[in-house]
């Protein structure tokens, strides 16, 4: 991405020089100018483009490793590594009890006043 917006900032710089060529009426160092610019721009493309097809091809084969990797744990899970109910060890200090339970009633006593 970098790259290519490089390109098109050199693209810009090398018009301003030509227009400024054509001003001064020196047409042949527009030829030689031009030349000599689109050649730069071409190989800073040709990066840009080999690049991205370098990032595209990276995605791919990280996506497919995890793909195989999520795939494999699947036939063979790992056990659990967290402690069990029947594993858990008493802990030293003050226990807290639980709070009472205290339900509301099916029907709650009317206040007859």
């Amino acid at each position: 991405m970098l790259s290519n917006l490089y390109s098109h900032h050199y693209s810009a710089k090398i018009s301003d020089k030509t227009i400024t060529l054509i001003d001064i009426k020196d047409y042949d160092g527009v030829v030689e100018n031009t030349t000599k610019g689109n050649n730069i721009i071409s190989r800073i493309n040709k990066f840009s483009i080999l690049s991205l097809f370098t990032g595209i091809l990276l995605i791919v084969i990280f996506v497919s490793i995890n793909f195989y990797n999520m795939s494999n744990e699947k036939l063979n899970p790992k056990p659990n590594l967290v402690d069990r109910p029947s594993q858990i060890q008493e802990k030293a200090g003050r226990i807290i009890p639980q709070p009472p339970q205290n339900r509301p009633t099916v029907h709650p006593p009317r206040n007859n006043s």
